[in-house]
């Protein structure tokens, strides 16, 4: 079974990034590990510049930064207004950290 290409994570088999104009989730083995209203950064490792969903290449190379929302936008509303739903995914949110730590990463 051919696996689909996506960007490597030390320590991990592989990551895929979905992006609807900006990064919108993250997948490492196969399990959720952000998704938003979190907020998700691909910076070139040489010069710290963003990597933007509309610049990505194959073969690109970059740090993935996963950073917490602010709190208002883990708010009720918030999660109504930039959650995953909003975005068309079917599961609820779960802040970063938690996807994280339940990970080991």
């Amino acid at each position: 079974m051919e696996e689909s290409p996506g960007i490597i994570v030390r320590g991990l088999k592989y990551a895929m990034i979905d992006f609807q104009n900006e990064w919108l989730s993250l997948q490492a083995n196969g399990e959720i590990r952000y998704m938003p209203p979190d907020l998700i950064c691909i910076l070139d490792p040489a010069t710290g510049e963003p990597i933007r969903t509309d610049i990505v290449r194959y073969g690109y190379r970059g740090t993935v930064v996963l950073i917490p929302a602010h709190s208002r936008m883990r708010t009720e509303r918030g999660i109504q207004t930039f959650g995953p739903r909003y975005f068309g995914y079917d599961y609820d949110y779960v802040p970063v950290e938690k996807l994280m730590r339940a990970g080991g990463i």
